[in-house]
């Protein structure tokens, strides 16, 4: 049996009394098991064990440091159930989306499936795997445009006898026609469609998709749950939570991103073109994108510091770079915000 929050299991509890509406939206800031538990009830909805089912569609990102951390366990099982998440995220993509660029993970969505059903996980296996992950998040745009929607509502109103569950992950990020759109399926949702939602800001919702949602708050658990949790999930006995796992990770990620600021402060000192901005790894894996933006700001107070910046210039970079922290979810093209950066650091 799943070990899951209090608030899921309550959540569950609702579902099985027939109390659960349509559409909810869990709340929470991250590693409070929000998506861990929005899979749990979707598979409860749909009476199922596994992600592959065909009437669970999952709307979200990848994430490279997400990935090394449940293949670089022993436990088949473990391995199996993320890919399945991986298989059902592009499952999704491919059948509801335009993206042209679709084409260009077929090789390594093959190869993804072929692992998958010989269940067999060695250790070049596993390294294998990642850097196929990787160049999907980086071949493919995550982001959900209005199409998407529009197809969706095709599917959730067809075969109406059939239960079917849509989970979108941080809800927050969508564009405001993209809200409009889903919107019209939130005011009238068919009765055998559930909606599960997650976002860490609830602020940034617009209140008339609220208004259509019961909102769940989801906290962080004690630190004995959390390690009891990490075991569960990743099948290891470490006194780890599962936020300190991740940490452990991303500080490898951040010597790896700080060699990739010098880099991309070595271009625009010596004006280089941007032609092979492609070799960048932030450029699409959202986490490793804000983690680049931290670094590259830690950089700039050590230049001020040393005297090596004019106070205006400090601060003018600086600006550039919150605005960027704080609008970069809603922008399409991670490259085009690069292209920007580096034309205001050349200014």
């Amino acid at each position: 049996m799943e070990i899951l929050p209090k608030i899921a299991q309550e959540i569950i509890n609702e579902y099985e009394k027939g109390n659960l509406p349509n559409a909810i939206l869990f709340w929470g800031e991250r590693f409070s098991y929000k998506k861990i538990s929005a899979v749990e009830l979707a598979k409860k909805i749909l009476n199922t064990k596994t992600l592959t089912n065909p009437n669970l569609l999952i709307l979200s990102s990848l994430n490279i440091t997400e990935a090394k951390a449940y293949l670089n366990v022993a436990s088949v099982n473990v391995i199996n159930q993320y890919l399945e998440y991986v298989k059902n995220i592009i499952f999704t993509k491919y059948n509801f989306s335009n993206d042209k660029n679709l084409k260009k993970i077929e090789k390594n969505i093959n190869f993804i499936n072929d692992i998958y059903y010989k269940n067999e996980f060695n250790e070049p296996t596993k390294s294998e795997l990642a850097k196929r992950i990787e160049e999907i998040i980086k071949d493919i745009s995550f982001n959900i445009t209005i199409n998407d929607i529009r197809k969706i509502q095709s599917w959730a109103f067809s075969e109406k006898n059939k239960r079917k569950v849509i989970y979108i992950n941080e809800i927050e990020n969508l564009s405001f026609n993209v809200y409009n759109a889903l919107l019209k399926i939130l005011e009238e949702p068919p009765l055998n469609i559930y909606f599960i939602l997650t976002t860490r800001n609830k602020n940034k919702i617009p209140k008339t998709i609220l208004s259509r949602l019961r909102v769940y708050k989801f906290i962080k658990e004690d630190r004995d749950f959390e390690i009891k949790k990490f075991k569960t999930i990743f099948k290891q006995n470490d006194e780890f939570t599962t936020e300190e796992y991740f940490n452990s990770l991303y500080s490898k990620e951040h010597q790896r991103l700080k060699e990739e600021v010098k880099r991309m402060l070595n271009i625009i000192k010596e004006k280089q073109g941007v032609f092979n901005l492609d070799t960048f790894n932030f450029i699409k894996d959202e986490n490793a994108f804000k983690l680049f933006l931290g670094e590259l700001a830690s950089q700039l107070r050590y230049e001020f510091l040393n005297q090596n910046l004019e106070i205006n210039t400090y601060l003018k970079r600086l600006e550039y770079i919150k605005h960027i922290s704080k609008y970069s979810p809603y922008n399409q093209n991670k490259k085009l915000i690069i292209e920007n950066l580096m034309l205001n650091y050349e200014d």
